[in-house]
């Protein structure tokens, strides 16, 4: 299968964009499950880092497409092809997170520190860091944040019973509010997605 069937077939960006929108057809064609890290530098917050585990499908297919040596590591070349061919345009999407500062949407466009790993499950994990364009100081402005896909083609949610975490401050300094309530709802409407909240007194 090349590269670009295996996209076509499960991968994230311009092909999906292509599929018919209505809530009737509509049906994930992949799953992620998604944690997320509110990093902190001078008590203000810098970026969300992030984890993105991948279902057995996508992963198998990932693989087999970018392992070119079959040995359950990405070296500097299939990492740096992985990266351009299945995630660098999602820059266009926020990198599907939905961030609001004092209830402002924040445009998301840089990526650092890109990894990506095959797990002992075969299950492959994306871990990334998303700088904001300003740091925030959440005890003057209110921080919130969802993660999901509009389109329902790709089923990426926070892990609900570690769904996010804190780091670079003291502990109790801030702490993280997980609720589906006041949330937006993902796919077409048909399912609330978990809120995160950061709450610094």
């Amino acid at each position: 299968m090349s590269v670009r069937r295996a996209i076509s077939a499960a991968s994230v960006v311009a092909t999906l964009a292509l599929l018919p929108a209505s809530p009737a057809a509509a049906h994930p064609h992949v799953w992620i499950d998604a944690s997320a890290t509110f990093v902190f530098a001078d008590a203000k917050l810098a970026a969300i880092a992030h984890r993105w585990t991948f279902d057995e499908v996508l992963s198998a297919v990932f693989a087999r497409e970018f392992d070119k040596n079959r040995d359950k590591t990405f070296n500097q070349a299939e990492l740096k092809e992985l990266f351009e061919k299945t995630f660098e345009s999602l820059k266009d999407y926020d990198f599907f997170m939905h961030v609001f500062v004092d209830e402002k949407r924040v445009t998301l466009t840089e990526v650092r520190d890109f990894r990506a790993t095959i797990g002992p499950d075969g299950k492959l994990t994306y871990d990334f860091v998303v700088p904001l364009p300003q740091s925030v100081d959440p005890t003057k402005a209110q921080v919130r944040m969802s993660i999901y896909d509009d389109s329902y083609y790709i089923d990426v949610a926070l892990n609900r019973s570690e769904p996010a975490r804190i780091e670079g401050l003291a502990a109790g300094a801030c702490d993280v509010e997980a609720s589906e309530k006041d949330a937006e709802l993902a796919n077409f409407g048909l399912s609330p997605t978990l809120h995160l909240r950061l709450r610094c007194p």
